[in-house]
């Protein structure tokens, strides 16, 4: 079976580990399936040497301990540099010149900078998106909540 390959974009990594980030729990949501398929050996995720860099050394020792680390040198930098595609950021150059190195056709993000392009996009959506009205119930949802028990009945005649 072949890998699949994920880059974590800076803007997916900070919403995964600061909880008031309007993409927090999207992002938690994304991240939980992607470490699944990690632990099934289906999905090899990466996040940019340049990213991790900022994350505190435990941080990346634990919660982000799947990721493989994509090392950014000059030359990809360079490369980035050159890249034209109009409005594109340069990070975001920097992350298509790093997916296409190591092959990833798949890249996790908040924004929309990857949209028009013919890789996978896993969008952590802002949480004020996710809000479904209460009569929308996902199929196979199983509710837990406990319901009122209900009145007493007489059972003699």
């Amino acid at each position: 079976m072949k890998l699949r390959s994920v880059l974590l974009d800076r803007g997916f990594i900070e919403a995964l580990l600061q909880p008031d980030h309007p993409s927090h729990r999207s992002a938690v949501r994304i991240y939980g399936t992607l470490v699944d398929g990690y632990e099934d050996r289906t999905k090899r995720l990466y996040g940019l040497s340049t990213v991790l860099a900022d994350v505190p050394r435990d941080v990346r020792n634990t919660a982000l301990a799947p990721l493989t680390l994509a090392r950014v040198a000059g030359q990809h930098r360079r490369a980035a540099a050159h890249t034209r595609v109009a409005n594109l950021p340069p990070e975001a150059a920097l992350s298509l010149v790093m997916m296409r190195r190591e092959r990833m056709r798949a890249v996790a993000t908040v924004g929309h900078d990857f949209d028009r392009f013919e890789i996978e996009v896993l969008y952590a959506a802002p949480d004020a998106e996710l809000v479904e009205s209460s009569d929308a119930v996902p199929e196979g949802y199983v509710s837990y909540e406990t319901a009122p028990l209900p009145a007493p009945r007489s059972t003699g005649g």
